[in-house]
């Protein structure tokens, strides 16, 4: 008897939690829960509603009146614009038709603007940036035309690229559903802009170029060469950061004549190409006094750029290295009337030293200054138009003695000349040169 009272008892307690387990999953399952992202939101920013349920359920969002609803079948994000929406408090309203669920929130009245910049605007790289007053870490939507990204705002400002073929393309800003900007843009074939040399080049100077283009960064292959039958061909290259930059190719010891510059531009997997014709011109010299005074001489020189030049008088020597000015001016003591200015032109110091030695100075280009007339002789003829003679001491012969900081010349060493009514002194000079030493050259006088 008690033993089946209590099995009864058993019964009942268990089919009581059953009863107990049913009304409860049936409350779960039939809840409705709704959250936001923030509770406060700017005009023209969406609100995005997650919401949980598994039925029909009705979503609102109320003011003042029901202004937006919407109808959902099961959970998932719901996104609600304000750009039209003025500033105040909100309610977002959620029912399922047996449960419902609310939040409140506010929008503030806010007037986002961009202004964007077309950073390039190169076939494969259309860079668009901005800046605009939308918070940090807010997104902002580029549309060109079917191409679309979204961007985070960082420190106020954004930044996307779109690779696009050449042509004319729609650009929109959207904050939300809101347009913040719309403009078009033509989107190019990458191409050379412009490219400038210097209006006049002469044997032996560099030669510059300023390329631009239109895109920024870029690489710049140049070829110097000739197709008149003299084989030549020297190339450059280098890698330009801007959207221009200068190329300068340094080898340019050539014969003079007609040359073309072949440039080819590259940018990632675009380029361009331009031919351009160049001459280049013969070599030049001039020279003149400018003061002298004692003895002491400033001598102005005129000569092509990257050309040395050497200054004689006597036992005195100066060398320069032409800049691109084309002209440097020299302090002298000259000894004597007479001041030698030769340019080595591409010549090593032996192959230099070889011409002095075989009197061939005539083969390069050289300038006589005649202090005592105050004048200059170009190429090796006196003033009168009489060849002057440059001969070389023979070092067996003469008593030259070279040290580490000059030379002594003994002047009864000399050679002397057998030419009528004239007494010529000759004077036996040796030239130390950085890299070489020029020995031997004999400088001629000529007197009564």
């Amino acid at each position: 008897m008690d033993s089946g009272k209590k099995e009864m008892k058993f019964h009942l307690c268990v089919f009581s939690v059953a009863i107990v387990v049913i009304i409860l999953s049936m409350g779960i399952t039939s809840a409705i829960r709704i959250s936001v992202d923030r509770e406060e939101y700017q005009t023209g920013e969406n609100i995005i509603i997650s919401v949980y349920t598994t039925r029909e359920t009705i979503v609102q969002l109320i003011g003042e009146k029901v202004i937006w609803e919407t109808t959902i079948n099961k959970s998932g994000k719901i996104s609600i614009p304000t750009s039209d929406l003025p500033e105040g408090k909100y309610s977002i309203y959620a029912s399922d038709g047996e449960n419902d669920a609310l939040l409140e929130i506010s929008i503030k009245e806010f007037n986002p603007y961009v202004n964007i910049t077309f950073v390039s605007k190169i076939e494969g790289n259309l860079t668009i940036s901005g800046k605009t007053n939308i918070p940090d870490g807010n997104i902002l939507r580029i549309e060109v035309d079917d191409a679309v990204e979204d961007v985070r705002v960082e420190n106020n400002s954004f930044s996307v690229r779109f690779d696009l073929d050449e042509g004319i393309y729609n650009v929109r800003v959207l904050f939300g559903d809101q347009i913040l900007s719309e403009s078009k843009v033509y989107v190019e074939s990458f191409r050379i802009r412009s490219i400038k040399v210097q209006p006049a080049i002469y044997v032996g100077e560099p030669i510059r170029l300023n390329v631009s283009t239109n895109s920024k960064g870029f690489e710049v292959k140049v070829t110097l060469y000739s197709d008149s039958g003299y084989e030549y061909e020297v190339k450059e290259k280098k890698y330009i950061e801007s959207f221009s930059g200068e190329v300068v190719i340094k080898n340019t010891w050539v014969e003079r004549g007609d040359y073309n510059l072949l440039i080819l531009v590259s940018h990632e997997m675009a380029s361009d190409i331009l031919k351009i014709p160049i001459k280049i011109k013969d070599s030049f010299i001039k020279a003149s006094v400018e003061s002298s005074e004692d003895g002491a001489v400033r001598v102005l020189i005129e000569a092509p750029e990257n050309h040395t030049i050497w200054i004689l008088t006597g036992s005195n020597i100066k060398k320069i290295k032409m800049g691109s000015s084309r002209h440097d001016y020299v302090e002298i003591q000259a000894e004597g009337n007479k001041i030698l200015v030769i340019d080595q032109m591409n010549l090593k110091d032996d192959e230099f030293n070889q011409l002095i030695q075989t009197n061939q100075i005539d083969e390069i280009p050289h300038v006589l200054l005649d202090l005592s007339l105050n004048a200059s002789v170009k190429s090796g003829n006196s003033e009168d138009g009489k060849e002057l003679k440059y001969q070389m001491g023979n070092e067996s012969t003469n008593n030259i003695n070279v040290s580490d900081t000059g030379s002594e010349v003994n002047e009864s060493g000399g050679l002397v000349s057998e030419e009528s009514d004239l007494n010529v002194f000759a004077a036996i000079i040796t030239i130390l040169v950085v890299g070489g030493i020029l020995a031997g050259f004999v400088y001629m006088v000529r007197g009564r």
